[in-house]
Formats: structure tokens, C-alpha cells, sequence
């Protein structure tokens, strides 16, 4: 027998509908994000001799999510595996259980860059911010610092900036690293920071220090 569809079974429907919609809209964004150019500024790097190529700052190497150094591709680096099965699956998160193989693809990538010269040997070294996700709802954001040896970016260490923390924009006075920043005041979602602040950062030997 044929029944109608009631009136809450159809708006159901619907509700669920655009949900899916929604949420498939969101994911698109967020590949489509990590495929934006990177910004760059070059700081006080204007009248240095001894500067780095960009395209070389983002094919250097940078810590994967197990803190491996590994060479990044145009800014990024996908953690799939091809496996024999064909599937592809995650490099650093994955499970096998008998013949099936579970998993979910992590990115990191760079999102800002400025140049400068941050140990005071007149050379242009990189402060570069990356941006990693693992397949949850958390971006975490932390700050690397690249030295110039003989013409070519070095990683050196990094310092973690948070999750979702909202990057503006990076630059480098007198060896000191600037970032401008939405962060999380009191009662704050996580996806939305609103409180806007300056955080300063300069080496010291071979650490990133934080300067309150």
C-alpha cells in the first residue's frame, strides 16, 4: 500500500539534505584553502646580498606530524601512502585488520612567510608559519625558523602557536619575529578567535623564544 509522506517526514528529509550539502561544501573549502597562494613579505630583507629564493623556502624541509624532517612540495605535504591494495591511506595514521586498511589524509602546509635576518649574520633567513590538519576539527598553527647556509633555507626549529589561531600577517624587525593574531578570548568557539594581538619571537641559540 502506498503511503503520502507526511509533512515532518519531508522536512526531515530536507534537514538532512542540507546537511550533507553543507557539509560537503565545507570540505571543498577547505582543499580549495590549502591550494591558496602563500603570502610572503620580505621585511627588512631589502638590502641584504646573501637572500633566499622563495621557491626554495617552500620545497625546504619542514617537521611531518611525527617531528620527521621531510621535503615539502610547493609549500605542502600530503600524508598518503599508496599500498598494495591501491587504497591510498595516511602515512602516520593508519590500521590494518586482516585484509582491510583504515585510515584518514592529514596536510601540512605553509600559509605565511617574511624573510630577515634572525641570527645577526647579515644573511636572509625565513620565519615561516605552517598550518597542519589531521582529519579533525583541529588546524594547528606553529612558527619555523629556516636559516640561510650558504644560499639555501635550513629548517631550525619551531614553536607551537595553537589550535585555529588566526594568522594576519608575519614580519621580521631588528632579528625579531612579529606575528599579528586572532587568539581565543573568554568564551570564544574554537573555529572563531576574536581577541587580536601581537606575538614577538626572536632565537636564542638554537630555541624560539617567546617575548611577553
Amino acid at each position: 500500500m502506498n503511503r503520502k509522506i507526511s509533512n515532518s517526514s519531508a522536512l526531515l528529509i530536507v534537514i538532512f539534505l542540507a546537511t550533507v550539502l553543507v557539509g560537503g561544501i565545507s570540505a571543498y573549502n577547505y582543499w580549495e584553502s590549502s591550494r591558496q597562494r602563500v603570502e610572503f613579505s620580505t621585511g627588512e630583507s631589502q638590502g641584504m646580498s646573501d637572500k633566499l629564493n622563495l621557491e626554495d623556502i617552500k620545497n625546504a624541509s619542514y617537521p611531518n606530524a611525527e617531528g620527521e624532517l621531510v621535503p615539502f612540495k610547493d609549500g605542502k605535504i600530503f600524508g598518503w601512502e599508496e599500498l598494495k591494495s591501491g587504497r591510498q591511506v595516511v602515512v602516520h595514521y593508519w590500521e590494518e585488520k586482516g585484509d582491510s586498511i583504515y585510515g584518514w589524509d592529514f596536510t601540512k602546509r605553509i600559509e605565511k612567510i617574511s624573510t630577515g635576518d634572525l641570527d645577526n649574520d647579515s644573511k636572509e633567513d625565513a620565519a615561516v608559519v605552517l598550518s597542519y590538519w589531521g582529519g579533525g576539527t583541529g588546524v594547528f598553527k606553529s612558527l619555523a625558523v629556516l636559516l640561510n647556509k650558504s644560499g639555501k633555507p635550513v629548517y631550525l626549529t619551531d614553536i607551537d602557536l595553537g589550535d585555529r589561531t588566526g594568522i594576519n600577517s608575519i614580519s621580521i624587525d631588528s632579528g625579531m619575529i612579529k606575528i599579528a593574531v586572532n587568539t581565543h578570548r573568554l568564551g570564544d568557539a574554537l573555529c572563531c578567535p576574536t581577541l587580536e594581538e601581537i606575538w614577538s619571537y626572536r632565537l636564542s641559540g638554537e630555541d624560539l623564544i617567546k617575548i611577553e
